[in-house]
């Protein structure tokens, strides 16, 4: 695929997340499983999937789910319908890649049903030149027909379809079914089709579309956020009494194209990029009342044989023939020259164009008609040649196209809570602000984190959602700490939070939970390797209190406070079971202590000689010299200790 997919908001998992829960409804009565491996005799679940769409098709009802596993499929046809509340939706498994397939004249076929969801799949069509005899070589990728209404293709990859790749037709004798309508062509990559089909082929063809709801005045139907290039009629059969009606002039191979006869609901064409197609690059060809926004059409009319009737100017990045009140804003037309216009509206004779309004848009490189607010100005595309059409900082197209200026905040602001424990993980946010304290919501930079912590666990280098960005850290030095973040290109834009990192840095008595009325105690306050740890009525000695000593995060150097040369110790760094004792600090495993709070308030200490134990007072025993060890974690009063601070 082209290497903009890795820049571009089709992958934008959040956006198009949102746009299914609206499609989909709220009811959802199955979830059935496709596999390769499966078979269509068994039940359909995620252990025992079907083989084929075509079968899963026939069964899906309204509220139903089909999710595929990864693999190739022949394509299918949806024969149910869903409703308002309970769509019917079919997907791949996430995180997986579905290839659908077919030599049919289509490879995802939607017609005469209502409210179906087909997203996230790679489709091509192989069908052969010619078949069915219809004189139209080459399939579509998902075709919509005879009167479907409520259909949603998003997020798919569409090419190498020899007809179109999206497309709608009211499929009747002499265009006499009913259109389509309340079709919703969003988040798509469609390329490379419309070669060998004949005329009337493009990447996104909604032909023939119906107002099957007069009384909504609104937008019907949706085209948006899709990248939609190199779909071209230019290796069409020519003029031929082998395909009579077919071959001959090429019309079509546009990018985007409405061609409602006159007929269809208003609709919004908008955020769309359609770059070195054959055809136009977004064509209201006998639509009424389209708006056409914040498009991006670059280097289109590729195709030096298109049909040029009756000698009109007819070819253009933004077009209009016999359509009216149609209403183009915001795009950017970049054209190669010659006979390709930034935009051009025509009428053949016997037809009509009327009240299309062009405004606020940037042509460049082409000749242009200019209406209110329209510039001609270099669009400054980062790398255009490498289908990179995101627009530079001091653009005159800054907010026109699919990709407005990034704006470049002058500040970050970070929120971070004002005291934390060492090793502990907590949340910060960071928002981006522009030069009028308004958010920057339309920021696109990349956010670098550091801390004056040099333990510090931080986030990688991440990107903001409308201009704000919610991450977690964890800071083990005690003291005034720092996390700050700088934008990776403009180092002035940054900012910082301080947190208090508390430890427990000091002198203890450790009581255990399960013998309130004792300490834990060096045995006799011996001061020889291997001296005995075990707990003993409170005394107040040296021998009872403990020097906690910080070594980053939650882990600490413990010793007895009348001789700093010693450390609680796991005899021999051994596992549950083993002994605790006085042992000289040798800086090993065997005297380092992760000390974390429990919930009432007591504290656990956990050996890093053996993470999946606990300090415990052995058998849970109450009396005098009763020995301490380390015994797996059980959570008991045992290995609960109250830490109390002493002098």
């Amino acid at each position: 695929m082209k290497n903009y997919l890795s820049k571009c908001y089709v992958c934008n998992i959040v956006a198009i997340t949102a746009l299914l829960l609206l499609c989909l409804g709220q009811a959802r009565a199955n979830t059935y499983y496709v596999a390769t491996n499966g078979s269509d005799s068994n039940g359909g679940t995620s252990s025992s999937p079907w083989a084929t769409l075509s079968h899963a098709a026939s069964v899906a009802v309204a509220g139903d789910t089909v999710l595929v596993a990864a693999g190739t499929y022949q394509g299918f046809i949806a024969p149910n319908s869903g409703t308002a509340t309970a769509g019917i939706t079919f997907k791949p498994i996430a995180g997986q890649t579905v290839y659908l397939t077919s030599s049919q004249w289509y490879t995802v076929y939607i017609g005469h049903v209502s409210y179906i969801t087909v997203s996230g799949f790679d489709i091509t069509n192989t069908s052969p030149d010619d078949l069915g005899g219809e004189g139209a070589p080459g399939g579509s990728g998902v075709n919509i027909e005879d009167g479907a209404t409520h259909i949603s293709i998003i997020g798919n990859y569409v090419h190498d379809c020899g007809a179109c790749g999206i497309a709608s037709v009211p499929n009747g004798p002499n265009n006499t079914s009913i259109g389509c309508d309340y079709l919703s062509i969003e988040y798509n990559y469609v390329a490379n089709c419309a070669h060998t089909a004949g005329w009337h082929c493009s990447g996104i063809s909604l032909f023939g579309l119906a107002n099957s709801n007069p009384s909504d005045t609104g937008y019907h139907n949706y085209v948006t956020y899709n990248f939609v290039y190199l779909n071209s009629e230019e290796d069409n059969l020519p003029a031929s009494t082998v395909y009579p009606g077919y071959g001959g002039p090429h019309t079509d191979g546009n990018g985007i194209i409405m061609d409602t006869d006159g007929n269809g609901a208003a609709g919004y064409v908008g955020y769309n990029v359609c770059y070195e197609n054959g055809g136009r690059g977004v064509y209201a060809f006998g639509s009424d009342n389209f708006t056409f926004d914040h498009n991006t059409c670059y280097n289109n009319v590729q195709d030096s044989t298109l049909y040029n009737p009756n000698g009109i100017p007819c070819l253009g990045e933004l077009a209009v023939g016999d359509g009216s009140n149609n209403t183009f804003t915001n795009n950017i037309a970049y054209a190669h020259g010659g006979y390709d216009l930034c935009n051009v509206v025509f009428t053949i004779p016997g037809y009509t164009s009327a009240n299309n309004t062009f405004s606020h848009n940037d042509y460049y490189s082409g000749s242009a008609t200019y209406g209110s607010g329209d510039i001609y100005a270099n669009p400054l595309f980062e790398n255009a040649p490498a289908d990179d059409f995101l627009i530079a900082v001091g653009s005159a197209a800054s907010g026109d196209g699919a990709y407005p200026t990034p704006v470049l905040p002058t500040k970050f602001t970070l929120s971070a809570p004002a005291a934390a424990a060492a090793g502990t993980p907590f949340n910060f946010s960071v928002t981006a602000y522009d030069s009028t304290g308004s958010v920057a919501t339309a920021y696109g930079g990349t956010v670098h984190f550091t801390s004056s912590d040099s333990r510090a666990a931080l986030p990688a280098s991440s990107t903001l959602s409308n201009g704000m960005a919610t991450f977690g850290a964890t800071l083990n030095t005690g003291g005034s700490q720092t996390i700050t973040a700088t934008d990776t290109t403009t180092s002035s834009v940054t900012g910082s939070s301080t947190t208090t990192v508390t430890t427990l840095n000091g002198t203890y008595e450790l009581i255990p939970e399960n013998a309130t009325g004792s300490r834990l105690d060096a045995y006799q306050s011996g001061t020889s390797n291997g001296n005995n740890v075990d707990i003993w009525a409170n005394n107040g000695t040296g021998a009872q209190k403990w020097v906690f000593t910080n070594e980053g995060g939650t882990i600490y150097k413990i010793q007895p406070s009348y001789d700093l040369s010693l450390c609680l110790d796991v005899i021999g760094s051994g596992g549950s079971g083993t002994n605790c004792d006085l042992y000289a600090d040798n800086g090993t495993n065997a005297q380092r202590w992760a000390v974390t709070s429990n919930s009432d308030g007591s504290y656990t200490l956990v050996p890093q000689c053996s993470v999946g134990s606990a300090l415990d007072v052995q058998y849970s025993g109450t009396s005098n010299g009763t020995q301490v060890d380390i015994y797996s974690a059980n959570g008991t009063s045992a290995q609960k200790w109250t830490l109390v601070p002493t002098s």
